[in-house]
C-alpha cells in the first residue's frame, strides 16, 4: 500500500514537473534580462583590452601558442590561432562589439547568440592565458543562451508538439544556468573547507597582503586589524557552502544575493579581479523572479517590444 501511494506520488510529481516545463516559458523576461547582462559584461570586457588588442589577439601577440592538437579538433573555435586568419584580428573585435549590441536589442536573438558565441570563443581561446573563473562562467551562460528562447509570445510555432519542445528546452536551459552557479559554489566552498588558511581563519589575510590582489588601505586595514581577516575569511566560507542550499529559498535569496554581491564587487575594486567579481555578479541575476524582471526592463525601457516583435519574427 505504501509503495503504491509512493510511486502514485512520483508519478504525479513528474506529470506536474513536466506539464511546467513544457507548458510554457516559465521565465521569459529573466531570460531576456539574463542576455542582456551577460552581453554587456562580455562587451565591457572587450572594450577595456581594446586599447591593447594586438598584444592579446593580433599575429605577434605576447600569447604563447596553443598545441595543434588542441585547435584541429575545433578549428570553428581556433581560427585566431591560425597564422592566416590572425592578422585579421580586429574584424573579430569589431563583429564582436556589433554582434553584441544586437544581442543586447535582441535582434534576432537565436540566430545571433550562436554567432556571438562562435566570435567570442575564437578571442578568448586566442588569448586564454588572461581568462579567469568568471570567464568560464560567462562562456558557459552564452552556449546555455543559444537555446533559451527569450521571446514573450505563446504558442509561437504551429505545431503543438514543437512549442512543448521549444518550452522544455528553454526552461531547462535557464535552469541549467543557476545549477552551474550552485556548482560553481558548491565546489569552491568544499574547495576552501579543505584549506588550512581558511580553516584558521588567515586567508583573506595573506591574500591582501599580496600587492597583485589587494588595495593599500585593505593590506593596512587587515594588518592593524587581524580580527577583520578573520571574520571575513569564516563569513566567506560560511556563504559559499551555504550558497548551493538557501539560495532556493525565496525569503531569505535577495538579502543572500546582496551579501554576495558585496562580496564579489570587493574582489573587484579591491582585489583586482574586476571582471570577475562582475562576472558572478551578473550570474545572479539567473535567480531573479520574472515579475522583478519584468519591473527592471520596464524601468530602464530596454527594448521590450523590440524584443518581442524581433522575437516574433524568427
Amino acid at each position: 500500500m505504501l509503495i503504491s501511494k509512493a510511486i502514485h506520488s512520483l508519478k504525479s510529481t513528474t506529470e506536474k514537473g513536466v506539464d511546467v516545463l513544457t507548458g510554457d516559458i516559465t521565465h521569459p523576461h529573466s531570460i531576456r534580462l539574463l542576455r542582456k547582462l551577460v552581453y554587456a559584461w562580455f562587451l565591457v570586457n572587450t572594450l577595456i583590452l581594446l586599447p591593447k588588442s594586438g598584444e592579446f589577439w593580433g599575429p605577434d601577440a605576447l600569447i604563447p601558442k596553443i598545441d595543434a592538437s588542441v585547435t584541429d579538433k575545433n578549428p570553428l573555435l581556433y581560427l585566431l590561432n591560425s597564422p592566416a586568419v590572425a592578422p585579421f584580428y580586429f574584424w573579430f573585435i569589431t563583429l564582436q562589439i556589433v554582434l553584441l549590441i544586437a544581442g543586447i536589442l535582441c535582434v534576432y536573438p537565436r540566430f545571433v547568440s550562436v554567432l556571438i558565441y562562435i566570435v567570442t570563443l575564437n578571442l578568448d581561446n586566442k588569448a586564454y592565458v588572461i581568462l579567469d573563473g568568471g570567464n568560464n562562467l560567462m562562456q558557459l551562460i552564452l552556449l546555455y543562451m543559444i537555446l533559451m528562447d527569450p521571446s514573450v509570445p505563446k504558442n509561437k510555432y504551429k505545431g503543438r508538439l514543437l512549442n512543448q519542445l521549444n518550452n522544455a528546452i528553454s526552461n531547462c536551459c535557464f535552469y541549467m544556468v543557476r545549477f552551474q552557479v550552485v556548482v560553481v559554489y558548491l565546489v569552491s566552498g568544499l574547495a576552501k573547507v579543505t584549506g588550512v588558511l581558511w580553516q584558521n581563519g588567515t586567508a583573506l589575510y595573506y591574500t591582501l597582503n599580496v600587492d597583485e590582489y589587494s588595495h593599500p588601505i585593505a593590506k593596512k586595514l587587515v594588518s592593524s586589524y587581524p580580527v577583520l581577516s578573520v571574520l571575513g575569511s569564516y563569513a566567506t566560507l560560511m556563504y559559499q557552502l551555504s550558497f548551493p542550499w538557501l539560495v532556493w529559498n525565496r525569503k531569505i535569496r535577495t538579502y543572500l544575493l546582496a551579501f554576495g554581491t558585496f562580496i564579489h564587487i570587493q574582489i573587484s575594486f579591491v582585489m583586482g579581479l574586476f571582471m570577475f567579481g562582475f562576472a558572478i555578479a551578473v550570474s545572479y541575476f539567473s535567480f531573479t523572479t520574472d515579475g522583478v524582471a519584468k519591473k527592471i526592463l520596464a524601468k530602464f525601457n530596454v527594448g521590450l517590444f523590440r524584443c518581442k516583435r524581433m522575437s516574433a519574427a524568427e
